[in-house]
């Protein structure tokens, strides 16, 4: 809520913003992760909705399709492996955008940084 004000009055709601954003950063370096900001600062805040599964349904539902074309294709068999990886990461891309690369890095490749984990 003080992000949106940010649009309306930038002044106040930069400085409201900033002494919220001190409070978190205070709170998170004393380990009061579950009390980052108080109770009254939380009140008329709905929570996001959290919709991880549905985005990891859609990668799958949209790689399965993908999978399903390639197979009608007429694609060569060693290139159908490669090719639904290559469906998958534009179906992951698709679906998170940006924070695809960000869950690339999470990933176990072992090129990239010379082979060492």
């Amino acid at each position: 809520m003080a992000e949106e004000r940010l649009d309306v009055d930038p002044a106040a709601a930069l400085r409201e913003l900033g002494g919220l954003l001190v409070t978190v950063a205070e709170r998170y370096s004393d380990g009061r992760v579950g009390a980052l900001l108080d109770e009254a600062e939380l009140t008329d805040v709905t929570p996001a909705r959290d919709r991880e599964v549905l985005r990891l349904a859609a990668v799958a539902g949209l790689t399965a399709v993908g999978a399903a074309l390639l197979s009608m294709s007429g694609l060569p068999e060693g290139a159908m492996g490669p090719a639904i990886a290559a469906v998958g990461l534009c179906a992951m891309a698709l679906v998170y955008r940006r924070r695809a690369l960000k869950m690339l890095e999470t990933l176990p490749v072992p090129f990239g940084n010379g082979g060492q984990q």
